[in-house]
């Protein structure tokens, strides 16, 4: 009995054994089933911030709207509520290459934090990966814990980089901006979790000492624990201990030990079943949102070149959905009918193996819009097991934007190398040592050379070596004052003496760096020649009307002058009698020969007035006392005035400053005005009224003189005031029309203004302004050569 006894406490024993070594097993299982559970939904979390940060539905706007041109109203629709809706996200930054928030979206708070000081345990290393994307390569995001007081976030990071594109390729512009998304494990996210893997008592735990199994460790990104993630465990093992002890007895005893191998295997084999289902939904899930967030287009044919994939970039460039492009034929349906030639003998390349000439090319399509885009397409065959053709993979990129863009450039080059080809001015570029990188044809043709052969020459070989000096005076002031100069200068040229007026301006590239300077050179040698031409003519003219003057009031100057030689006559015949008659004595005398002395300074004065005022000079202008000049010019109109009864006034300011003219034209002008007043006063409608010739001086308040010529005539009618200053206009018969023209242009000449007022029956005033004479400094120069040596500078 002892042994059976002992056997069977042996086996009991054993059986027992059997079972506590069995549920210790299933439970230790369970616990390692609950934290894959929970690990599995940790990744779930993860994937769900890697889908939001790698959402390229909308990455060329967020590169717009973000990194080019900041948007807060894309942004907050874009990034704060889009993503949350979509994507679950708790909390958005945007952080710019400084990392500096420049928008931040955190629902349910009252402020949002800095992120560096919100988390801690390694955002900076979160962002620092997120910023490792290489140019011309898909981000790649960088995920990880981040611990928010006693809240974690499960975070990803991923780089917003601007590029651009030249010559054909990419090139990264170095903006690194970054995209961070995080899910909060809050309440309601840990309720959630729990949920998922049936679990109770759920929750995450702070502490510096690991909590008792089971429990999942939580590193932040650094590398650092943040906290645990705890759970009741369930104990199946324990459980089926205590409920089948009663009721197995001797049975379970029996089969314990084979049950509990079976019980392993069974579980081993589910476990490992179990993880190979999770990492292929996890792949599957993995490599649906690469494709759903790609940037590039992703289409997949069989060999009958049918659609049998597509992804969610092709399907927006297409126009098409998902369902509706699935089992389209491709050829006959999205190609352009020019380019299905092409396609077919792209498709028959790939049939016979030919990858080479398969892999690039670019294909017009059509969308569903009826809209044509070029795709460059990347290719690749696809094999099945056997090593016969299945179909092709391809990716593709959208360049019809980009291709508009290169042939609107190519043709805008055209259109202005023609523009700067076809002007009249020498235009060209110079590097900073004075060589020319540019030269359009009118540079050539002055230099009497070829376009291409001016590029890498200077100005010492097309010009003398004294005007070359001075144009790279002129090109060293301009770099070094980075300023517009404009100088016209006298140059010997194979064209002869020629006058350029030449403005350069100095080049800087876009980091203010100055690189050469751009010119343009006008040949003004004709338009200055019509110039002098024109100055010449005038004063032909001005001294015609002068002398037209003259010859129209030499009858009162004859009379001004018979007058004081009648005297000089009477006075030296009636000294002869006396002297004769020897009854005078030497002091009786005196008086007589002073009153001819001053009677013939009296005619001389009135000679070398007359004779100053139609002496052909050229212009000088000097200092002048306009008083005086207003009384000159007044002499030789005093006759006139005598015979039409025409009272003169003058009311003139004698404190007056000097003024800096040509005494001469402001006299003509002067006289011009006087005697058109004279002639208005002369007429029959003007016979009732009082006759009376005003002149008037004034200083006015910019600092000008004002001179008034003031008529008492019927004044100028309404319907000629607006032709009064234009040229060959008189309402005098036979006159030349020229007279006040004259006056304005001398007026203007001199920096005035010329203008008249006039009434009914209250006369007519004209009024011009002339500047006073600035007060002379004279400062030494440095010669140049646009200032001799030695030349004043005149200074008010």
């Amino acid at each position: 009995m002892v042994p059976f006894v002992l056997i069977a406490l042996i086996g009991s024993a054993f059986v027992v054994g059997a079972l506590i070594v069995a549920a210790g097993g299933q439970d230790r299982l369970a616990e390692q089933a609950e934290a894959r559970a929970v690990n599995n939904e940790i990744e779930r979390l993860r994937q769900q911030a890697e889908r939001a940060v790698l959402d390229y539905s909308y990455w060329d706007q967020a590169v717009e709207n973000l990194v080019e041109t900041f948007n807060p109203a894309w942004t907050t629709d874009n990034l704060g509520s889009y993503v949350s809706d979509v994507h679950g996200i708790d909390v958005s930054y945007v952080l710019d290459p400084d990392n500096r928030v420049t928008y931040a979206y955190a629902p349910g708070t009252s402020a949002v934090v800095n992120p560096f000081i919100r988390f801690s345990g390694g955002l900076d290393v979160l962002v620092k990966q997120a910023r490792q994307t290489k140019p011309d390569a898909p981000p790649v995001p960088a995920t990880g814990f981040l611990r928010d007081g006693n809240t974690l976030h499960i975070a990803a990071a991923s780089a917003l980089t601007s590029y651009e594109t030249v010559g054909g390729r990419r090139i990264d512009k170095g903006t690194r901006w970054v995209l961070l998304f995080t899910v909060e494990l809050n309440p309601r996210a840990i309720a959630e979790m729990a949920a998922h893997v049936g679990l109770d008592d759920f929750a995450v735990a702070f502490s510096s000492a690991a909590p008792p199994p089971p429990h999942v460790v939580v590193k932040q990104a650094n590398g650092h624990p943040a906290g645990y993630l705890t759970w009741s465990g369930a104990h199946p093992g324990r459980d089926m201990l205590w409920w089948s002890l009663p009721g197995l007895g001797v049975i379970l005893v029996l089969l314990v030990g084979l049950g509990g191998v079976f019980v392993r295997r069974a579980v081993d084999t589910a476990l490992r079943l179990e993880s190979q289902t999770a990492a292929a939904i996890a792949q599957k899930m993995r490599s649906e949102t690469y494709l759903a967030v790609a940037g590039t287009m992703m289409v997949a044919l069989d060999r009958d070149g049918r659609v049998t994939m597509v992804n969610r970039k092709a399907c927006d460039v297409l126009g098409y959905r998902e369902d509706e492009i699935m089992g389209m034929d491709w050829l006959e349906t999205l190609v352009a009918p020019e380019h299905r030639d092409r396609q077919r003998r792209v498709s028959g390349a790939a049939l016979a193996g030919d990858i080479e000439s398969v892999r690039e090319h670019e294909t017009l399509v059509v969308a569903k819009g009826g809209e044509r885009r070029l795709i460059a397409w990347y290719n690749n065959v696809v094999d099945d097991p056997q090593g016969g053709f299945r179909g092709t993979l391809s990716s593709g990129q959208d360049i019809t934007a980009k291709r508009q863009t290169e042939d609107a450039f190519r043709q805008l080059q055209f259109r202005f190398q023609a523009l700067l080809d076809h002007s009249p001015s020498a235009i060209f570029l110079k590097d900073t040592e004075g060589r020319f990188v540019f030269a359009n044809k009118e540079f050539a043709r002055r230099a009497r050379t070829r376009v291409e052969d001016v590029v890498g020459k200077t100005d010492f070989d097309f010009l003398d070596d004294e005007t070359a000096r001075r144009l790279e005076a002129i090109d060293r002031e301009v770099m070094d004052t980075r300023q517009t100069r404009q100088t016209e200068i006298a140059m010997i040229t194979l064209d002869g003496p020629r006058t350029i007026v030449s403005m350069k301006f100095p080049i800087l590239d876009e980091n203010g760096t100055l690189i050469g300077i751009g010119g343009i050179g006008t040949d003004i040698t004709e338009h200055a020649q019509a110039k002098e031409a024109a100055q010449k003519l005038q004063a032909d003219l001005a001294q015609v009307l002068r002398l037209g003057t003259v010859g129209e009031i030499a009858s009162g100057l004859a009379h001004e002058i018979n007058q004081p030689l009648t005297a000089v006559m009477n006075y030296a015949v009636g000294m002869l009698r006396r002297l004769r008659s020897g009854g005078v004595q030497p002091e009786d005398t005196i008086r007589v020969f002073e009153i001819i002395a001053e009677q013939a300074r009296r005619a001389g004065d009135i000679v070398r007035r007359m004779r100053q005022f139609v002496r052909r000079e050229g212009p000088g202008f000097s200092e002048a006392n306009i008083n005086r000049a207003i009384r000159e010019a007044i002499d030789l109109v005093t006759a006139d005035a005598t015979q039409l009864h025409v009272a003169i006034e003058f009311d003139l300011d004698e404190s007056l400053p000097p003024i800096l003219a040509d005494a001469v034209q402001v006299q003509q002008a002067i006289l011009n005005l006087a005697r058109n007043a004279l002639d208005a006063m002369a007429g029959e409608t003007a016979a009732a009224l009082p006759r009376q010739l005003t002149l008037k001086t004034r200083q006015t308040e910019a600092g000008m003189i004002e001179v008034t010529v003031r008529d008492t005539g019927p004044g100028i009618p309404e319907r000629i005031r607006s032709r009064v200053l234009d040229p060959f206009f008189s309402t005098r018969k036979g006159a030349m029309g020229m007279g006040l023209p004259i006056c304005r242009t001398i007026v203007t000449a001199h920096g005035g203004t010329l203008w008249f007022t006039t009434s009914p029956d209250k006369g007519t005033s004209f009024h011009f302004t002339l500047p006073v004479a600035p007060r002379v400094a004279v400062e030494a120069e440095p010669a140049t050569p646009e200032t001799p040596a030695g030349r004043a500078r005149v200074s008010r």
